[in-house]
């Protein structure tokens, strides 16, 4: 009976072609959604989920409370903290600190630059390292030594074997390799290649990277089984407020956060959501798609009417006729599943491309990839299939064959919800779509303030090595005549630059103190970014004081700074010329022996580039320490001006390969991830819309089919074809109109909700959900006008006769 049941099923789909062809495009292309972005969630969620006990490990993360109530939050920690957490707090089964720094590290011929972590002997217990090459038990306790990935083995050793051969780092430091460890893989928020032990950072660099002075480290604990995180917390929290330093002017809270849940939380959780937007899209397509299907069975129900009759009056049961429905469909599920594989396989790499991700359907070696395919045919064939099983299989074979089947008519509403469901989804995911669009082209397309057109920021001047020589670097550059303004700084524009201190205008209370980030820069920073000025001056070589230099020699009691708008506002001066001249001191993290003088106020700049709210800044020149230098190059000088800027880095550090960027690709790199979910949004709302015109394609086929009759009585009496077309239309119109109604105040609140988690957003336009609707009332009236158009022109002889 079921061999004959698909054989007989297989043959009636081949022989409606544009019935199955439906169907399966539809049905199919719901399911690559489906696929894609299933693959795309699990990868999400996945993130370091890898590592052996993953639940039990937890990133250390710190906020810092000031004396005037404001707050910082940080990823990082202080060096100390680690160890004094893991010889004080039993239930931490293990714990380890890592200190970021990169390297030119170079064996052989080879050479580049790398990540290399300092970290602890107890790395190995908190994230299970799996050693492909030494001992992980004393892969870190031998001095001057380095553990090194698989990949950075053959990097560096393409033809050896890479244990206890001889690495440099920055030609200085020759580590000999302990060990080798399996890649981390991509979906991790630890990205590293290299790693050493924090006793080699010692020797290096003595106490500089682990003391109270500093949250430079990132710290994580491994939970013995049961613990309560919550609980350790406030034991941590307070275990450092007991052995923390007086020096150290700030109330610090430590916080766990999930090492699983590190990629989800990133830019405060906003990508979370469009994670669980796309889940629910893609599940809403599915059904879409299903409802169509159900909706296509039924406008056939009218055909299969005599077969059924047929069928049940030579003895099938409904329980047979059930059967065979419900097969149609898992057979019909089965061959848009193989459609979907395709489409998927096609579609894969483009996916990765864009979200730079390397994401794989491995059916020959995923059994769990497997069971989801074959759980989802099943689940797909029957929403599918249940309805119009259902209700095609009780019909009476009695009044069938007397020509008296009224199938559908009172289930007509069913379908017409089914129709206004699929408008309001696929309407209301355009309309957040396209504010999903518009906002992230508003954060790119933003003005920041600053010039970011042809500035190179060179990234690698920090360098022990390379830091003495950077007079000479600028003193080069500034003689090439594209090169327009060379200068230094301790942060630039894109990157999150953190160094908190609170100050209070001269002769106020402390008490009045307010938060300020500080930026050390060098003369040509301003210059180099264009930034406006909007009252005093801007740093000149001409005025000694503009130069912080406290040195015991200096004398001098006061020291000249910039500051920005909000600085100026938070400071309590209700106009940039009002600030000029003031004088403010520094009352954390610790009083200075001279005060500060604004020289300058320069208009609020997006440091952030639109990522977060413009902070307060104050601005100082310093002669050391910085970590980028910004080139301004001019415009019709862009190749000459890089060529320089690469042969003088070479003439000054002929061993160390530069690194350099365009502030523009770093503006867009930050982009990158709302970029890919901006395109998957768009896509999602096309397939949408797409299966939003099956639906209405299958509910005009049954309206027409079921109102034959009517049509053919209307032409007798003197209706015309565009008469008849425009009557069906108004009702379509009708339903749209109401389904337009409920998408727009859900869509609405959604995207204000969205909307209000960023510091600079679009505005909320009406005429946008107009536009939106006016646009699915014509793609509509395209679809039915052009199926009722056919059908009005039937002549009423025919339809008469063949009814």
């Amino acid at each position: 009976m079921t061999v004959d049941t698909i054989v007989f099923s297989l043959k009636r789909l081949i022989h409606s072609p544009l019935y199955s062809l439906l169907n399966i495009i539809s049905l199919g292309i719901a399911l690559a959604c489906v696929l894609l972005v299933g693959l795309y969630v699990n990868d999400e969620f996945e993130y370091d989920g890898f590592w052996q006990d993953s639940e039990r490990i937890y990133r250390v993360e710190m906020n810092r409370s000031y004396s005037n109530g404001d707050r910082t939050h940080t990823q990082y920690t202080f060096g100390p903290i680690v160890p004094l957490i893991e010889s004080n707090q039993a239930e931490v089964e293990s714990a380890t600190r890592f200190g970021h720094f990169n390297f030119l590290v170079s064996a052989n011929d080879n050479r580049f630059y790398e990540n290399l972590l300092f970290t602890d002997p107890s790395v190995v217990d908190v994230f299970g390292l799996e050693f492909t090459a030494g001992d992980g038990a004393s892969a870190f306790q031998q001095p001057n030594s380095v553990v090194i990935t698989e990949t950075m083995a053959n990097k560096l050793f393409p033809s050896d074997n890479a244990l206890h051969q001889m690495v440099w780092l920055d030609g200085k430091h020759q580590m000999q390799v302990s060990g080798v460890i399996a890649d981390i893989p991509n979906n991790s928020h630890l990205t590293f290649s290299l790693f050493a032990s924090m006793d080699s950072a010692k020797q290096m660099y003595g106490d500089r990277i682990i003391n109270w002075d500093y949250a430079n480290q990132s710290s994580y604990l491994k939970l013995t089984a049961g613990a309560n995180p919550d609980a350790i917390e406030r034991e941590i929290t307070q275990l450092v407020a007991a052995n923390a330093p007086e020096a150290l002017s700030t109330k610090v809270e430590l916080k766990l956060k999930p090492v699983a849940s590190i990629n989800l939380l990133a830019q405060d959780g906003k990508g979370l959501q469009i994670i669980y937007i796309i889940s629910a899209v893609a599940l809403a397509i599915l059904l879409m798609a299903c409802a169509n299907v159900v909706n296509l069975a039924t406008a056939r129900g009218a055909e299969r009417a005599k077969e059924l009759g047929i069928r049940k009056a030579v003895g099938a049961s409904r329980r047979d006729l059930f059967a065979q429905f419900i097969i149609e469909s898992l057979i019909l599920a089965f061959f848009a599943l193989l459609f979907a594989l395709i489409v998927t396989y096609y579609f894969l790499p483009l996916v990765n491309a864009m979200t730079q991700k390397s994401m794989a359907l491995d059916l020959l070696g995923n059994m769990g990839q497997i069971g989801w395919l074959v759980f989802l045919c099943l689940v797909t064939g029957l929403l599918s299939g249940a309805y119009p099983a259902f209700m095609l299989s009780k019909f009476q074979p009695a009044h069938v064959l007397k020509g008296m089947m009224r199938f559908g008519q009172g289930s007509m509403w069913v379908r017409k919800a089914i129709v206004l469901l699929q408008f309001a989804v696929s309407v209301g995911l355009v309309i957040v779509t396209l504010i999903i669009y518009k906002q992230v082209s508003f954060l790119k397309n933003m003005d920041l303030k600053f010039e970011k057109e042809n500035v190179v920021v060179i990234d690698n001047i920090h360098w022990t090595d390379i830091a003495p020589h950077y007079k000479t670097l600028k003193a080069e550059l500034e003689k090439h005549p594209d090169v327009l303004s060379v200068g230094g700084s301790t942060g630039v524009p894109a990157r999150d630059y953190n160094l908190m201190g609170t100050y209070a205008v001269k002769g106020e209370s402390e008490t009045s103190a307010i938060s300020l980030n500080r930026l050390d820069m060098d003369y040509g920073f301003f210059e180099s970014y264009d930034v406006k000025l909007l009252a005093g001056r801007l740093f000149s070589k001409d005025h000694p004081s503009d130069l912080v230099d406290p040195g015991p020699d200096s004398g001098a009691s006061q020291f000249n700074i910039i500051i920005n708008e909000l600085a100026m506002r938070k400071l309590g001066f209700a106009s940039a010329n009002e600030a000029i001249n003031q004088s403010i001191d520094r009352i954390q993290p610790s009083r200075l022996p001279f005060s500060f003088k604004i020289v300058g106020v320069v208009e609020d700049f997006h440091m952030l580039a639109g990522h977060g709210p413009i902070k307060p800044y104050l601005f100082l020149v310093k002669t050391n320490g910085f970590v980028h230098a910004s080139v301004e190059l001019s415009e019709s000088g862009i190749a000459e001006g890089l060529a320089h800027i690469d042969s003088t880095w070479n003439s000054v550090y002929p061993q160390y390969p530069i690194i350099r960027t365009f502030i523009e690709d770093d503006l867009a790199r930050g982009f990158e991830q709302w970029e890919s979910y901006r395109v998957v949004m768009v896509a999602l709302a096309i397939v949408t819309t797409i299966i939003s015109c099956f639906g209405v394609f299958g509910l005009v086929s049954y309206s027409t089919k079921y109102q034959k009759k009517e049509i053919s009585v209307r032409k007798v009496v003197g209706a015309s074809a565009w008469d008849i077309t425009v009557l069906f239309n108004l009702g379509f119109l009708k339903l749209l109109l109401l389904a337009n109604l409920l998408a727009w105040p859900v869509a609405y609140m959604f995207a204000s909700r969205w909307l209000s988690e960023f510091s600079y957003r679009i505005t909320l336009e009406p005429s946008l959900f107009v536009y939106i609707g006016l646009a699915s009332a014509a793609l509509t009236t395209l679809i039915t006008s052009y199926h009722t158009y056919k059908i009005a022109n039937t002549k009423p002889a025919l339809v008469f006769h063949t009814n």
